[in-house]
């Protein structure tokens, strides 16, 4: 941290008389603890009250064993995996923390998040049952397969431990995101380096890609994954921006790659690199998403904006916005299932009460307003 920042932190502490209780609960939903923490320790503050300091110093402690043996599980996991000649590449949780800050501390999480091609998601999904998980969803195995059909992902429970696996071929479902070829995510991955331990992520400019197309599909509701963007140009400063956005373009995602430079740069207060502020300037869309954005993000509660109108508004090819409104409306979901459990021979009725559902979800929240 630098000089600037920590005399910035200290006058906010003595000057401000902040909330405590609120600056702790607004660091925990936007999952950046561990940034408050080593913040306040590294000022060297006097002035804040022992109870609040506590109770972060307790949670950052809390937060660093369970990542500690999220790693140990990732490792194992990762090697269980190659045993049956399966790649897995992590993606996110402390995996992501010590490959772009060098701390695993720097995520929370309680979950891990695995890549895998196509032509293993299945063969991965039985090594981890047979190595002790559970469905997290309460589904036949038929309803299993036709939801991952569907383009979800596999939800897996360690017994024991209570964490979530995901097993996925991309970084959500396909009515939500851009589906990148499984070679191109297993292209040239990362070595990220723990004590004597050695597990493989995605390669940087693949992960940066990922990492703008994911915060859209939360609304950018949380600091983390903006400060994350910050963090992968520090950690991999070699990275071709143009290629990037030459990629992002011909997926349809070049606005979500820049709504998440534009943040980053708000964030940080500072300037961007002048290809990428060219980039950005020439959207006219951006300045609005990233005041909404930023709007929301000092409530304690959700996004206030309309999330399907923002989620329209980020995609810039009108193919890709129709496509996702058809597809969010016709995809069946495991709400849908849950709502109502149809025999195989009927599963085609699902695309006629996922929107009917959807409907009276809509009519049900615009009368709570009312």
């Amino acid at each position: 941290m630098s000089d600037e920042n920590r005399a910035c932190i200290r006058q906010l502490v003595s000057e401000q008389d902040p909330d405590w209780h609120k600056i702790i609960s607004l660091a925990e939903r936007h999952r950046v603890l561990p940034f408050l923490h080593d913040g306040l320790r590294s000022a060297k503050l006097d002035d804040v009250p022992s109870e609040p300091w506590q109770r972060i110093h307790k949670k950052y402690l809390s937060n660093a064993v369970i990542n500690a043996a999220l790693v140990e599980e990732i490792v194992r996991l990762q090697e269980l995996c190659r045993a049956h000649d399966i790649d897995v590449l992590p993606f996110k949780g402390p995996i992501l923390a010590r490959a772009l800050y060098g701390d695993i501390t720097y995520r929370t999480c309680d979950d891990l998040d695995f890549l895998v091609r196509h032509r293993d998601i299945d063969r991965a999904r039985r090594v981890f049952l047979e190595d002790g998980f559970v469905p997290h969803i309460d589904m036949t195995e038929s309803e299993q397969s036709r939801h991952r059909s569907a383009g979800w992902e596999y939800m897996l429970r360690h017994p024991d431990m209570g964490y979530l696996v995901e097993l996925d071929t991309c970084t959500g479902p396909r009515f939500q995101e851009f589906e990148l070829p499984s070679d191109e995510i297993f292209e040239e991955p990362v070595a990220v380096h723990i004590d004597n331990e050695v597990v493989y992520t995605v390669n940087p400019e693949v992960l940066l890609l990922m990492l703008c197309v994911h915060g859209p599909r939360h609304d950018w509701d949380r600091l983390t994954w903006v400060t994350d963007i910050l963090a992968i140009w520090r950690a991999f400063p070699d990275m071709s921006f143009e290629r990037i956005s030459l990629r992002a373009g011909e997926l349809g995602a070049k606005r979500m790659l820049l709504l998440g430079h534009a943040l980053a740069g708000a964030v940080a207060g500072s300037e961007l690199s002048g290809a990428i502020s060219e980039a950005i300037s020439h959207d006219s869309k951006i300045p609005g998403l990233v005041e909404q954005c930023i709007r929301s993000w000092t409530r304690e509660s959700k996004v206030s904006h309309s999330r399907m109108r923002f989620r329209l508004a980020v995609r810039e090819r009108l193919r890709d916005r129709v496509l996702y409104v058809l597809r969010i409306a016709c995809t069946p979901s495991y709400g849908d299932w849950k709502a109502v459990r149809l025999p195989r021979k009927l599963y085609a009725l699902y695309y006629v009460i996922r929107p009917f559902r959807l409907a009276l979800k809509a009519l049900a929240k615009l009368l709570q307003r009312r």
